[in-house]
Formats: C-alpha cells, structure tokens, sequence
C-alpha cells in the first residue's frame, strides 16, 4: 500500500528529491557561478524529464535567481519580453491568421493539384507543402493539418484501386451531409445510404513538448442519397468535404469500402508509412530555414543577442540566406530517400527496378488517378473564391517577408536606414503586421445573417488568438534567454571558458563533427529547445578558448537540433505521424538513421560553403572583439581591419 501512495506521487516527490541532491552547490560552494549552474542543473533534469511542463520550467529563473543572488527580479523578468521574443510573438501571430482564413489549406491543395496524383508526385507534393508552410507557421501545427490530408488522399486512392478491378470508378461529387460539431476536426469513414449513423471525430493536439493527446466526440451525420467522406471542419463548425461519391442507390454500382489498417496489404501499408513520415520529416526540416521558423532558431537569436549583442549580423534575412540552401538540399535528399524506401526500391540483379504493385497499378490505370485528383479539386472546390480577408491575410503575410527581407539585407542599403540606427529590428515589422491583423476587416460587406448595422469583424479577434496561440513556447523562450542572460552574469560562462582550454587544441571543423553528431543524438530523447537553450551558451565559451567565431560552433549546433527523425518522442511533428496507427517505431529507426546522417553531412558542407559567405565563419569577428575588449563596434572593427592587414603584410 505504501509502495502505491508512493507511485501516485512520483512527480512530486522527483521534484523535491532533485534540488535537495544538488543543493550543495549554492550552500557548500556558494559562489555566483555555483548558485546559477544550480539553477541550470534543475531546469535541464526538469526539461529532460518533463515531470514538469516545460513552461513552468521555464520560470525557475525569475524565482531562484533573485533568491540566490546571480540577477536581480528586475533584470530576470525583462528577458521574458526581449527583442527575440516579440519577433517570434509576431510570427506565431500571423501564423494564427494564415490558419484562420485557411489560407494554408489553399496553397496545400493547390501544390498537390499541380503535382498529380501518382505516389511518387504525391509525396513530393507534401514534402513541399511541409517544407514551405512549416518555415513560416509552427511545425507541429503543419503536421496536424497535412498528415489527415496525406492521409485521406493515399486511402482514397487505394480504394479506387480496388474498385477498379471490379468496377468502372464513381463519379466523384461534393456531398453536403450536415455536421453538429464543436471543434476541428477529421472523420474516417462515412455512411451508407437512408442510414443515421454516428461517427467519431478525433482531435488531435499536440503539446509543446511533444506529447500526443487525443480527444474524442461524437459527431452525427445523416446521409441520404449520397456519401460523404469529412475530412475536416472549420472553426464555425461547417463542415468540409474532402471526397464524395454518389452512392450505389440510383447508379447501381457498389461504393467502394471503406479501408482500415488490417484492410492494407504489404505494399500499401509501405506506401502509407512513407506518406505519412514524409510529411513530419519536411515540417522537421523546413522549420531551419528561417529564423522564426522553429523554436532552436528562435533562441538561437535570443542567446546570441544577449551574449553579444545585437551586432552580429544575424537577422531574418542573413539566416535566411545561409540556411535556406541546405535546407531544400535536404529536403530534395529526403525525398530521394523515403521515395527509394517505401515507393519503389533498386535490387542488384535480373529484377532490376522494381515497382511496388500498388505503382504499377496506379500507373496503369488513368482512372484512378482521374479520381483522386477529382478528390482534391473537389475539396479545393470547397473553399470557394479566395475572399477579401484571405486576399487580405496572404498581402500582408507577404509584405512582412519582405520587410524582414529588406531591413538590412546588407548587399543593398536597407530600410532600417531611415530610421536612426539601432531602433528598428525584425519584431517591428512584425508587430506592426500583428496589429494591423486585428483592424482590418475580414470582409467588405456585411454577412448575410447579422443585424442591420452589425459592425464587420476583423481579421483576427483576440477570442481566436487566445484559442489557437502556443503560450507554452512564449514562456519556454523567455526562460531560455533568461537562463542565457544570468550565465553571462554570474560569471559562469567566464568559469566555462577557463575549463575548457584542452579543447583548443582541437581542429574546429572536427569539433563542428562532434557537436552536429552530438546534439542530433541528443534531441532524438529530448525537447529541441531544451538542448539549444542549454549547449549553445556552453558552445559560445568553447567558441572563444578555440579562438573562432562563435556562429561557427553555434549555428550547426542549432540546425542540428532539428535533425530528429528516428524516434516518435523526438518531436511533435514525429509524435503526430506515429500517432496515426500506421507506423512502428522500427519504421522511424530505419528511416530516420540515415537521414539523420545525410542532413548532418549536408549541414558542415552548409557551414563551411554558405556560411562562411554569409556570415564569414572561419574569422574572428569584430563585434566578438569588441565584446572581450570592450570597446565600441567601432574601434574594434578598425583594430580588426589593422589586425588583417598587419598579417596580410608578413
């Protein structure tokens, strides 16, 4: 019995138990060093473990450091609304927008009506759409709005196959079964014909720190002559179609059945698992390549900032710059790799090529594809003419980018210059894009059932920004530039780089090996933002001993904390593709070991060809020499040119 009480209280009693086994540090050595790497230790067990939510870990700094005197309250709780942090309040914001005017779904459907309906195309399609949506929206929510349509699409098109070797394929039709529900949400299955049935619609929400939670409801559909196969339903609870058939009443035909897991035989079973791993694989790698694309990046930009200010020259437009290469190399590498494994496979002997069944017939059969892409156009079909507030959202989706684009692009004077040096950065535009959401109007003229002289809603209410705005990882980054600001002042960085001086002798690029390797590995077992947040401090410091820019050992350790492929617990985006039913953990192993590999090759040669383009990584900076010096940007800079010229001379 008393073993029991102790299991239900595990959480606890692991929470009290860890600061106690480390509490030494601040009462034995009680240096301010000490009493920070005391708070360090704890998050970092706390992040790991996830006994707590990551977002309450996060706020360990503003209670511990002013109680053990490494910052003041004052100057812990500043770090929480920095510069960084509102430049990625501002993306996840208008990522918020592109969601609620389903501008995302528009672009979705209308690369996969441009792509064509064989496997091999289907899957270059979603990787795409993954790719580019999860660099401007949050990964996790890219996943759970492409995996049910990759989905349905691929199921779709099995059972159309199936249909084909007994019947011509149905016509397919927009269905309009009436819905009652209360959130988004996806149906499998339909209903026959003249009967009510009652379907379960899951929801699925994906935490932060990559927990899967399902909620299910009921959800009542009546069909009468035809139907319908619902994929999803908007935020006003109307209901979106994906696929309708006429039904076998009136055609005299028989509807094709509907296809669960145990219905799939080894091929299609194949090919659904690489449709689903590569929609999570893309969001993975489309969210390095921009700055606010994932969480890593974001507190990349907020460490560096607070370690060495805001001259380092990294911007939106400059990562941008540097990573945005490696990624669509990756993501071109990916899709050569899941299409190899799981669409078609090359054997050394007689056989040659060879084709999954399923490809071949796909491939044979113009039918099915017809069917399949009538599908799709049908549910683009659904979303109607783009309206004034989605024309409105992508305009001003657009002009941000540009704007953070142009602010200091650097091959050309950039906007920033009007303005007196140093007041504009990356969050102001997109503060001013964030407030603009909320005052322009979602439509022109009036709906039709609201009351004469209702006022137009805007684009954005704060009753939706609350519903669909990640708070956790407002907080989460805020503690991360918190945790970084209180090493600096402590003095433990310091600390650090006199540890590490054994590490000088090293060659850089082969300490850039081990730290990819390293931190690829580690984030497979642990949150993405919780490793960056804690290596790159460290990374910076072993940086300075080795005498080379710290970007070269930060910038790698970053990318790297999103090469996690192989494990579902690794992100949320694996978590949500695992999820489905289809995938074994050995699925993910084998696939996401190797890519795991090739994105790490591809991301040194990245470093050491864009990277020392953009950001001139194999030298020393300036702004690093002013920091140690402290001297203004200036000086530095002409004693950095001097310095140059002096060993250009002998």
């Amino acid at each position: 019995m008393a073993l029991n009480g102790l299991r239900r209280f595990w959480r606890q009693l692991f929470v009290i138990a860890v600061p106690l086994v480390f509490l030494p540090l601040p009462l034995i050595i009680g240096t301010k060093p000490a009493c920070c790497a005391y708070v360090i230790v704890l998050m970092g067990i706390f992040w790991l473990s996830e006994v707590v939510p990551m977002a309450v870990v996060s706020l360990l700094p503003a209670i511990l450091f002013p109680m053990l005197a490494v910052q003041s309250s004052k100057d812990v709780c500043r770090n929480y609304f920095k510069d960084s942090v509102m430049l990625f309040v501002g993306s996840l914001i208008v990522a918020v927008a592109v969601e609620e005017s389903n501008l995302h779904k528009r672009i979705a459907l209308r690369v996969l009506l441009l792509v064509g309906s064989h496997p091999r195309w289907l899957m270059l399609g979603f990787m795409c759409i993954s790719g580019f949506l999860s660099m401007w929206m949050s990964n996790t929510a890219t996943t759970a709005m492409i995996t049910p349509i990759a989905e349905t699409v691929i199921m779709e098109l099995f059972k159309r196959k199936r249909a084909a070797h007994r019947l011509r394929p149905l016509p397919l039709v927009p269905a309009s079964p009436r819905v009652s529900t209360r959130s988004p949400s996806y149906i499998r299955g339909g209903v026959a014909p003249n009967v009510h049935a009652t379907a379960e619609a899951v929801t699925r929400s994906i935490s932060q720190n990559g927990t899967l939670m399902e909620t299910y409801e009921r959800v009542d559909i009546e069909g009468k002559d035809n139907q319908g196969f619902v994929l999803d339903a908007d935020a006003d609870g109307h209901s979106t179609t994906t696929a309708a058939t006429v039904s076998a009443k009136g055609h005299g035909e028989e509807e094709p059945e509907a296809l669960s897991v145990k219905d799939l035989d080894a091929d299609e079973l194949k090919i659904i698992k690489g449709m689903i791993l590569c929609v999570a694989y893309a969001a993975n790698i489309g969210g390095t390549g921009t700055l606010t694309g994932t969480l890593p990046n974001i507190v990349f930009k907020g460490q560096i900032d607070a370690l060495y200010g805001p001259s380092t020259g990294v911007n939106f437009a400059t990562f941008l710059l540097f990573s945005f290469p490696g990624m669509l190399l990756t993501l071109i590498v990916a899709f050569i790799w899941l299409q190899w494994m799981f669409i078609s496979t090359w054997s050394c002997g007689k056989g040659g090529k060879k084709k999954t069944a399923v490809e071949d017939d796909v491939r044979a059969a113009e039918q099915e594809r017809t069917a399949v892409r009538q599908m799709i156009q049908s549910k683009y079909n659904e979303l109607g003419i783009m309206g004034f507030g989605e024309a409105s959202v992508m305009f001003l989706f657009i002009f941000l980018i540009v704007a953070w684009m142009f602010r200091s692009p650097h091959f050309i004077t950039g906007w920033q210059e009007w303005f007196p040096k140093g007041y504009v950065t990356d969050a102001t535009p997109a503060m001013l894009v964030c407030f603009l959401l909320f005052i322009w109007p979602k439509r022109l003229t009036p709906a039709k059932n609201s009351k004469p002289g209702a006022p137009i809603p805007p684009i954005l209410t704060w009753g939706s920004m609350k519903r669909r705005f990640p708070w956790d990882v407002f907080l989460l980054l805020g503690g991360a530039i918190a945790l970084a600001d209180g090493t600096q002042a402590s003095g433990l960085t310091d600390w650090l780089k006199d540890q590490m001086h054994y590490f000088a002798s090293l060659p850089p690029w082969a300490i850039v090996m081990v730290i990819s390797l390293l931190i690829a590995t580690v984030t497979e077992f642990a949150s993405n933002g919780a490793i960056a947040t804690i290596f790159l401090p460290i990374l910076a410091k072993l940086a300075e001993v080795s005498d080379v820019n710290p970007l070269y050992y930060m910038i790698p350790a970053t990318i790297a904390c999103s090469f996690a492929f192989m494990l579902p617990v690794a992100t949320p985006p694996n978590a949500i593709a695992f999820g489905c039913g289809f995938l074994q953990i050995w699925d993910m192993v084998k696939a996401g070991f190797m890519l795991n590999l090739i994105a790490i090759i591809i991301l040194i040669v990245n470093v050491h060809t864009t990277g020392v383009g953009v950001f001139d990584l194999l030298n020393k900076p300036a702004w690093l020499l002013a920091e140690q010096m402290g001297l203004s940007n200036d000086d530095a800079a002409g004693m950095y040119n001097m310095t140059t010229m002096s060993y250009a001379t002998t």
